[in-house]
């Protein structure tokens, strides 16, 4: 039997500011930002993801930690939405 979960709730100022301290943007921003990019559209979220994860070895390299850390939130966030066939999930 599984067990349930308690759903906190949140209002939309404090769902906002969650998404921003985890992403460095909210979830409606990236998806405007990278589902509408040209790199999305033209070779998909897995080559964006690559990309992403690019610069986020360089922000790393110019030790930009708390950068780092939002992009691989948003790289995990692309992965998560668009790779991963949530049928295959159980």
């Amino acid at each position: 039997m599984a067990a349930k979960r308690n759903k906190i709730q949140l209002s939309q100022e404090e769902l906002n500011n969650m998404e921003t301290r985890m992403y460095g943007m909210t979830v409606k921003e990236m998806q405007k930002f990278y589902v509408e990019s040209p790199t999305f559209k033209e070779l998909g979220a897995g080559f964006l993801a690559l990309s992403l994860l690019s610069d986020v070895q360089e922000m790393i390299e110019r030790n930009l930690q708390e950068d780092a850390r939002q992009a691989i939130n948003r790289v995990k966030w692309l992965i998560s939405v668009y790779l991963i066939d949530a049928n295959a999930i159980c």
